[in-house]
């Protein structure tokens, strides 16, 4: 199958395909401000609710327009961090018992 994209849309199409590769294979990595507004996001959530926050990896893909295994890696980095303890209820529901 051949292409009929020119040289520039394609050196343009390869280096937007290179830029997502880079920052999709840099999962566990985060910069302070990535990292600080999702603490900022958390503890919004806290304010809002408080105790037990439902679905808190779908919150952070949603909010910060991540992948699933960018917004689990940003779960654990948070996690780490102490931030909030991922859970499990025992109706098997994942959530986030914030700090």
């Amino acid at each position: 199958m051949a292409c009929d994209m020119s040289c520039r849309n394609r050196a343009q199409y390869c280096g937007i395909f290179n830029a997502f590769r880079e920052r999709s294979l840099g999962e566990g990595t985060f910069t302070t401000n990535e990292i600080a507004g999702a603490i900022d996001f958390v503890r919004e959530l806290d304010a809002a609710r408080g105790g037990l926050l439902a679905c808190p990896v779908s919150r952070l893909q949603v909010r910060f327009r991540l992948g699933y295994r960018r917004a689990c890696a940003l779960a654990g980095r948070l996690e780490e961090l102490d931030v909030w303890e991922i859970v499990v209820t025992p109706s098997g529901l994942r959530g986030a018992r914030l700090k």
